[in-house]
């Protein structure tokens, strides 16, 4: 996870769509896949909808501290939405695109929120699944 040169200190997660996958209402659930499903298709497209998160100073830095969730996705940084500066935007960009090992991580994270989709409450709901047999009489 990156330290910029600015001093802010961040990371990219996909926690908080897995525990709403795993914890949430089957409306929200439900919400939550369609609007997953329809924006990302490989990997490479997850990356833009990850969570950004962020350290505190003075807590240390991953794996042994907390970060703490900023609100913004990493599409939302990259749209200048989130306040960051042009040069913390250009240097989280380079980051990105540089780090050697941000495709196996997003390779296991798309795995994990594949997994996480299949055993959710609603996953074998007729709506998913378009299966006649497991609809209710009519």
């Amino acid at each position: 996870m990156p330290q910029l040169k600015s001093g802010r200190h961040v990371g990219i997660s996909a926690s908080p769509l897995l525990d709403l996958l795993k914890t949430g209402t089957p409306e929200s659930v439900t919400f939550a896949i369609m609007a997953y499903r329809t924006q990302v298709s490989s990997p490479q497209k997850l990356r833009d909808y990850l969570t950004v998160g962020y350290f505190r100073e003075g807590e240390g830095g991953p794996p042994k501290a907390q970060s703490y969730n900023s609100g913004f996705l990493v599409k939302d940084v990259l749209e200048g939405k989130a306040g960051w500066s042009d040069e913390e935007v250009a240097e989280f960009i380079n980051w990105l695109d540089t780090n050697p090992g941000i495709n196996d991580f997003l390779a296991r994270e798309f795995e994990a929120l594949n997994v996480a989709i299949r055993d959710s409450l609603v996953w074998d709901t007729p709506l998913w699944t378009d299966d006649d047999s497991k609809k209710p009489d009519q």
